[in-house]
């Protein structure tokens, strides 16, 4: 759910937890750890101090991959720096995944439990969590819904410090009317079964050879299909082309061996094919998603002291359902690009003739509007339900709103050409 408000500005954003007193948590915990409130410039020094920090962890996750510890949360440099830069970001990401209309519709079940059991693997922090409960309390306040009294989370986590600070926070925020337990396991339990599992940066961190026995163990978490209740798992990972390409891998590689009746998935695909933008296809552009977001103000400050700039995020991610039973409706289609214009003038003669020779559809459309469309169109790329990767184009008028990525599309809308992408 996307608002003009963001879900740190106010107490009642959610219906689950205190958001604002989450923000304050967090702020203070980060600036006693990094240095000690002696003075008036404490602040100013521990800003400083994180920031330096964050650089480093930033420079290890971005550009020396090779270099990142598996236990990189229990040196404190890392640990702290892995909270300034990515513990809210991270929950924004995993917030806004869950937040589209078909996730919705999974998430409504959930409200209907009195006790909702949580797998969060490679936790951390919690963030997932995070984003998940604010998400769930979101739709719980639009849908006037919510019977949940329990909530019991397993973070599979290696790190104790990690779970523990995300605990404190948890429980610290958490209305009141909700009875919490969290348990730290160094492993997926597995006599254990869940309505909701959460993986979030973890693929990106483990060999490729686990990917498929990792997505196995978290399906085989989720409650059975004949058992009546409906549950979901989230992975979600980095928005950049290395991570998307190996998530989009993993998918094609489970609807491959395991078969589309032992799972289903939710979001982003319309389809259950094969994907258009899968590394074989060797495209340029890769299936990735992105959020704004107003970036709340200790943040902002970090991020002008380490130059990171988290007023967009990008993310990667796969929504499964756990239960076939209901058919959540899939639209025609799914932006998976901005929309832009076509190009310079000076490409329109070209691009005009390629139009022409890859428009699809049975709509009759002149040489002279596809001229136009060349010279001064706007264009987006829709990966449709039948599987096919399409270049959507129309004259944009000023009034009407951008085709943004993620943006559900239905036929109604007003593309006037369609062209197949190569």
């Amino acid at each position: 759910m996307n608002t003009s408000e963001p879900w740190w500005s106010s107490r009642c954003s959610g219906a689950l937890l205190d958001s604002v007193s989450l923000l304050a948590e967090w702020e203070r915990d980060l600036l006693e750890m990094s240095v000690p409130q002696t003075d008036s410039n404490s602040r100013s020094r521990a800003l400083q101090s994180l920031s330096d920090q964050t650089k480093k962890l930033w420079n290890v996750f971005n550009t020396e991959r090779e270099k990142l510890d598996r236990d990189y949360m229990s040196e404190e440099s890392s640990f702290l720096a892995y909270l300034s830069a990515f513990f809210i970001p991270n929950i924004e990401r995993s917030r806004h995944a869950l937040s589209s209309p078909r996730a919705a519709s999974v998430l409504e079940n959930l409200l209907e439990s009195e006790t909702l059991r949580i797998l969060d693997f490679g936790a951390g922090p919690l963030s997932c969590s995070f984003g998940f409960l604010i998400a769930l309390g979101e739709l719980a306040t639009r849908k006037k819904i919510n019977k949940i009294k329990n909530i019991h989370i397993i973070a599979a986590e290696r790190s104790e410090r990690a779970v523990r600070i995300g605990q404190k926070w948890l429980e610290k925020v958490l209305d009141s009317k909700f009875s919490i337990q969290i348990e730290r396991r160094t492993s997926v339990p597995k006599d254990q079964l869940f309505d909701v599992v959460l993986a979030a940066n973890v693929l990106n961190e483990i060999p490729d050879k686990h990917h498929f026995k990792t997505l196995q163990l978290l399906k085989s978490s989720l409650y059975a299909e004949d058992s009546g209740k409906k549950s979901i798992l989230l992975i979600l990972e980095p928005g950049q082309d290395v991570h998307s390409r190996k998530l989009v891998a993993l998918r094609d590689e489970a609807l491959s061996s395991l078969g589309e009746t032992h799972f289903k998935i939710v979001a982003p695909c319309p389809h259950t094919l094969e994907c258009p933008l899968s590394p074989k296809m060797n495209r340029s552009d890769w299936c990735w998603f992105r959020c704004k977001f107003m970036v709340p103000t200790f943040q902002a400050d970090l991020d002008r002291k380490s130059q990171i700039d988290h007023r967009e995020l990008a993310y990667s991610y796969l929504l499964i359902s756990g239960s076939k039973r209901e058919e959540t409706q899939k639209p025609w289609a799914i932006c998976v690009s901005d929309e832009m214009p076509v190009g310079d003038n000076e490409g329109q003669e070209r691009r005009s003739v390629y139009f022409k020779s890859n428009q699809v559809g049975d709509k009759k459309i002149s040489d002279a509007k596809i001229e136009d469309l060349a010279r001064q169109g706007f264009k987006t790329k829709l990966c449709c339900s039948s599987g096919k990767l399409l270049g959507a184009i129309r004259e944009k008028k000023s009034e009407q709103e951008s085709y943004l990525r993620g943006l559900e599309v239905d036929k109604s809308n007003s593309f006037e050409l369609f062209i197949a992408e190569r």
